[in-house]
């Protein structure tokens, strides 16, 4: 997609929704909810397509964007069940998913101090402190498997939750009982996905 910096760029592709909840439920005749902010709160705002409408709203001076607006829009949890189901909204320019205009209104909110407290706080203090988010831990992989001309690459993110440790970790174990040479990327700092799916647009660099 082209990148979009405004709201406005999407304009027209948010006013595409038909508001028939694909991004809400899954099929006839279960209709599982599928997305966790509409489970929390069965109402159409509460959904991919409310987000949209949220901007149009915005757009059309019908509501202020304040901090409410902001925390709203990072209760999104990014599940991308809604970019999944809707393939209507990407047809228009920008040919933005919903959840990429969900990032576009958070660094919105960003842009105008409406960093809501929590975990986004936390990561936008960090970023300001250190002009950094988080560390590559990379894993602890035996010397002897080792090797640049491995075809099996291990990329270590900034980021690991203790879960995905032990995963990568038995991922390691088992490589080495196969005695499978692997070669290890990881950069030094932050990859920015955190801080793009944060809104942190500005402080990406």
């Amino acid at each position: 997609m082209r990148l979009a910096t405004t709201l406005e760029d999407v304009q027209a592709a948010a006013s595409r929704c038909l508001r028939d909840a694909r991004c809400t439920y899954g099929p006839w005749p279960d209709n599982h909810i599928l997305c966790p902010i509409y489970r929390h709160d069965p109402s159409f705002t509460f959904s991919g397509g409310g987000y949209l409408f949220l901007i149009l709203a915005l757009l059309d001076d019908k509501i202020d964007f304040d901090q409410s607006t902001a925390d709203f829009a990072y209760s999104c949890t990014g599940c991308l069940v809604c970019d999944s189901n809707c393939s209507l909204i990407r047809c228009h320019t920008p040919y933005a998913d919903i959840l990429d205009i969900i990032r576009l209104l958070r660094s919105e909110a960003v842009k105008r101090g409406f960093v809501p407290e929590g975990a986004a706080k936390r990561i936008y203090d960090s970023v300001k402190e250190t002009g950094d988010y988080g560390q590559a831990k990379g894993f602890n992989i035996p010397d002897k498997m080792l090797s640049d001309e491995a075809d099996t690459v291990i990329f270590a993110e900034c980021a690991h939750t203790p879960v995905q440790q032990d995963i990568s970790g038995a991922a390691v174990r088992l490589l080495e009982k196969m005695g499978r040479p692997v070669s290890q990327f990881a950069e030094k700092g932050c990859c920015g996905s955190t801080l793009y799916d944060f809104g942190f647009w500005d402080q990406l660099e």
